[in-house]
Formats: C-alpha cells, structure tokens, sequence
C-alpha cells in the first residue's frame, strides 16, 4: 500500500515495474546505465527513453541488439505486434507496427516505404516458402509460436535417411525438416543440461546426422570428382 501510494502518480505499469523490481530484490534507475540492477530484468517504459536508448549505436549494440534491429528494418520485416482486433493472446492494442516504423526512422533514417520495398527484395532473393537452395535443415520447436515462419513440412519430421533418393521429395532430399515436440525457440541449442527432454536430445542429434551426411555427401563428390580428373588427364575415359 506504501508503494502504491508513493507511486499515486504513476501509471499502473509503472507501479507494476517497481513491484516487479522489490520483488527481484533490487533496484533500477530511470535509465539503461543500471539495466543490470536486477539481473537484466529492468525494462524502460518511457518510450520516448527507449527511442533515446535505441539511437545510440553504442548503448543499443550491447548483444547485438542494433544490429539485429538493421537487419529487421532493411531485410526480414520481423516485428512482434499484437493489434487490437486480432486474436493475438497478449494484450493488445499496446504494440503496432507504426512503433517499429519509428524506431527505424529515428535510429537509422529508414522510412516505412523502404522497409516494405526491403521485405519484398528480400523475399524475392530467397524465394519465401520455395527455397532455391539445399541442404538447409529446419528445426522448430511445436509450441514456438516462431514456427509460423518456418519450412515445417505441415508439420512433418522427414530426416528419411534410409529413403531412396528417387522416393524423397525435393524438401526431404534437400530442406529436410524437425519437430521438437514440446520445445519452444531453438531450445535444443541451449546449453546441455540434465533435466533436458528426450525429445530435445534427439533433436540435437538429428542436427549432427544430418550435417555428418552432408559432409559425407561433400567428401564423396570430391573424392569423385578428383579421381575423374586424374583419370582424365591420363587419357582414362572416366566412370
């Protein structure tokens, strides 16, 4: 009661923050210098000062962060939004798309139209749901709401390695796809630890299958190729 009233001015998020903050046993200032306070865990709710954070190219950089965001703002258009008449779970109405339009125009000058322009190029050059590309494994976790953005082969795990390649659909022969079940974003690729799942486990090891029969596949192809070529320049007709 003490707090709330102490903090009678403040909006109810704020209030909430600083219960948060006691809670976690520390403090945090009004700014990002002791966003450590708490073991990281102290988030700005000014947005005019996380604008002010975001600006600056050393502050901001701190885990890549700037970085991330460039990406985002002139390549893959990822933004995490919740609008008021969707049917996202959170609360919505709080976070638009117009709030990342601003962020990337005041922290790097890039305008909405170019960000658009951007997205379209971007997917133009991969080629979106159809890849031109191999040997690219995708592995999601089934409860990782990011995996709406990934290749999941409508939800099929297809790691066929005793398939015949003339069974193999071009996905399987060469974008190869892996459900976690009950793991959320890239969790396999925590560190290990011995409460990990079993089903975590084998997905680190389908990753390892996997990039072991692409390297085999390598070695072979070249093996081929070299003893081709010195057939060849022994006048051998090649295999």
């Amino acid at each position: 009661d003490a707090l709330i009233e102490e903090r009678k001015h403040s909006t109810p998020m704020e209030t909430l923050a600083q219960i948060a903050q006691l809670q976690n046993g520390g403090e945090c200032g009004t700014n990002y210098d002791n966003i450590d306070a708490i073991g990281g865990d102290c988030v700005e709710l000014d947005w005019n000062k996380t604008l002010q954070y975001l600006v600056s190219p050393k502050k901001a950089q701190e885990g890549g962060l700037r970085s991330w965001l460039w990406q985002t703002c002139t390549e893959f258009g990822f933004y995490q939004t919740c609008k008021s008449n969707s049917i996202c779970p959170y609360r919505k109405g709080f976070h638009t798309i117009d709030m990342d339009f601003e962020i990337f125009e005041k922290a790097f000058g890039v305008d909405a139209k170019r960000v658009v322009r951007s997205v379209q190029e971007s997917t133009k050059y991969y080629g979106g749901w159809d890849l031109n590309t191999t040997r690219i494994l995708s592995v999601n976790g089934d409860v990782d709401p990011w995996s709406v953005l990934a290749l999941t082969n409508n939800g099929t795990a297809n790691m066929e390695y005793e398939s015949s390649s003339a069974t193999m659909t071009r996905y399987q022969q060469s974008l190869p796809t892996h459900w976690v079940k009950g793991a959320s974003h890239h969790f396999w690729t925590h560190p290990v630890k011995g409460s990990d799942d079993q089903e975590v486990m084998d997905g680190r090891y389908i990753i390892y299958l996997q990039v072991m029969q692409w390297l085999e596949m390598g070695n072979s192809i070249y093996e081929s190729i070299r003893a081709n070529t010195k057939r060849s320049l022994r006048g051998i007709p090649s295999n």
